[in-house]
């Protein structure tokens, strides 16, 4: 079994907001502000006009310290979410499948995914989108095959 532990301090961790006409960012006084051509903006609350924020991150390719090709039998999800959250695997071979993993109600809560035998490949790449979920840790169960990559 393999763990990635997400569970981390981000001090000096940064952020990208993808929301149009924003031109600069700033904490002042406590408040989070926002400027754009037509106007200054305070960022308050969990949600855009009502519309849920989405988010996502992106591990980099991972081959677990082997370059062996291997195939993954369960992936293990610890995390809290207040909706569905995609997971996306993918390997340098360019296949990829999306997996969806149902809302936790905020309770923190392990959810297993069991992987497509059609995956498989040397490296491994793990994508997670949703709106206001949280990833505490990543377990992997690889299989590992008998040859090593080709390249």
């Amino acid at each position: 079994m393999i763990v990635l532990d997400t569970n981390i301090v981000a001090n000096g961790a940064t952020s990208q907001y993808g929301c149009s006409g924003i031109n600069s960012m700033t904490k002042f006084a406590g408040k989070y502000l926002c400027a754009s051509p037509d106007g200054l903006y305070e960022l308050t609350g969990a949600d855009d006009d009502g519309v849920d924020i989405g988010g996502y991150f992106k591990t980099p390719m991972m081959h677990f310290g082997l370059s062996n090709e291997k195939r993954l039998r369960f992936v293990y999800v610890k995390y809290e979410a207040n909706a569905e959250v995609s997971l996306t695997i993918e390997t340098e071979r360019e296949l990829s499948k999306t997996y969806t993993l149902p809302s936790s109600n905020d309770l923190q809560c392990v959810h297993r995914v069991t992987v497509s035998r059609a995956l498989h490949g040397s490296y491994w790449q793990f994508k997670f989108s949703g709106a206001s979920f949280t990833i505490d840790e990543v377990s992997v169960l690889p299989i590992i095959r008998g040859h090593k990559i080709a390249l």
